[in-house]
Formats: structure tokens, sequence, C-alpha cells
């Protein structure tokens, strides 16, 4: 209800102003979107439960959406020409836009969500979101999973092959240089793209993978700016050297 009536006051608004009135559609909008507007109502989660008192609405309180300098970080898929919505995105102030095929990713001005619903070209737009899991605990997966005994077996180390990896940051406490050193990470690796402020998960699994293919190189872009800007998606992954491969 919040919702339709700030909409409502926003095309009375340009009604009176001679504006050509907008077409708005919340349903383009995820509802974890809209809780980061000022004066919406979060939504109720969770199944109906029977109590003795009758049935109740089971509350499931759900984090809120990360943002940064009042954006956050939205992913969309196009209603037709992407480009389109990429254009429509510049003009609300959005950042990083990255667009593959019919989807779009960028950094939107918190203040802009309200305008998404307006949006001729867009279907649906939900925030990009993305979890961590950084620890101090040593992994024992090379043992695990027997990959040490087939580098005995079958005399490979990975030596070739060039490993992308793909998490929060991998540099962003800058102790890359310290692990390379100390014989943790390998001394090629293609940093990609990546972000400060977080875990660096991505050296922590760059370090679980050197001890599993101590000869293979290694790659980094960072998985917390949206699926169209990922080496994969968007081409941008740098082309390996002659001789080796990407896996993913």
């Amino acid at each position: 209800m919040h919702k339709l009536t700030i909409l409502a006051a926003a095309l009375l608004v340009g009604s009176e102003a001679g504006v050509q009135a907008q077409i708005f559609d919340v349903s383009k909008v995820s509802g974890l979107l809209w809780e980061l507007v000022d004066g919406v109502a979060a939504p109720v989660y969770g199944p109906v439960v029977l109590t003795a008192s009758g049935p109740q609405q089971a509350v499931v309180q759900r984090a809120r959406v990360p943002t940064a300098d009042e954006y956050v970080l939205i992913t969309a898929i196009a209603d037709g020409e992407a480009e389109i919505l990429a254009s429509q995105f510049v003009a609300l102030g959005a950042e990083e836009i990255a667009v593959a095929g019919r989807v779009v990713s960028a950094r939107l001005p918190v203040g802009s969500i309200t305008s998404l619903a307006g949006l001729s070209s867009l279907r649906f737009a939900r925030p990009a979101l993305a979890v961590a899991n950084a620890g101090l605990t040593t992994s024992q997966g090379d043992n695990a999973q027997g990959s040490v005994t087939a580098r005995a077996a079958f005399k490979v180390t990975g030596a070739g092959v060039r490993v992308g990896i793909l998490s929060d940051s991998f540099n962003a406490k800058g102790q890359m240089a310290a692990g390379i050193a100390s014989g943790d990470l390998p001394a090629d690796i293609l940093i990609l793209a990546d972000v400060t402020g977080t875990t660096d998960e991505g050296r922590a699994m760059g370090e679980i993978v050197h001890d599993v293919a101590p000869g293979a190189a290694q790659a980094f872009h960072t998985a917390w700016r949206g699926k169209p800007t990922l080496p994969t998606a968007s081409g941008r992954c740098a082309t390996p050297a002659a001789g080796s491969s990407w896996t993913m």
C-alpha cells in the first residue's frame, strides 16, 4: 500500500506539471529493493502457522540488502534491447553499468529505486547478492579428494592451466605478495577485477587451489559486481597465455 501511494503521488505531480504520465508497475522491482526505500513498509514473509488463537503469519526476518555510499548493486532483465535499459540506468545516475545479453548490472542510487518501476525497457530488477564465508580453518581438501595421490601417480601439477576464481576479493587486505613470497600462492596470478573493503575469501580459495594444483597459474575476478561483469558473461576475461587454458 505504501508503495502504491508513493508512486500515485509521483503520477499526480507529473500530471499537474503537464508531463505525460508514466505507467508504473511495482511488480518489476524486487521486494528486497523496495525495503531500501524510506516510507515503504517491509513485506511480511513466511508461511501461515495454525495456533490456538487461529492462523498466524510466521515472520521471517531477513538481512538488509547491502548498500555503499547510497548506491545498491542491482541485476536487471531487459524487456527488449538491453542497451536501451542501460541508457535509462545512466539517466537515473547509475554507475559501473555492464551488459550481457538481456542482463544488465549497475550500481544504482538508492534514491532512484522508485523510478525503476516506470522504465518501459525493464522486465525485472533485483539486488545482486553475494555471500562470503572466509575463516581461519586450514583446508584438508587436498588429502580428502585424493589429489595428493593423483599428483604422485600421474605426475601432474596443473602446469599449463590457469584456474579462474570468483569470490568477493583477492587482495583487498594487501596480502597477495606475502602469500606468493611464502609459497602459499603461485607467482602467476592475473587479477581481472577486484574490490576493496571485503574479506579476501578469493585469496583463501587461491591458496587451496595452489595446494591442489601447485603448477597452475591463477586468475581472479570479483563476483560482487553482478553477472554481466563476470569474465565468462561479458567477454572481459583476458586471453590466456599460449599453451595455457582457463578453467572455471
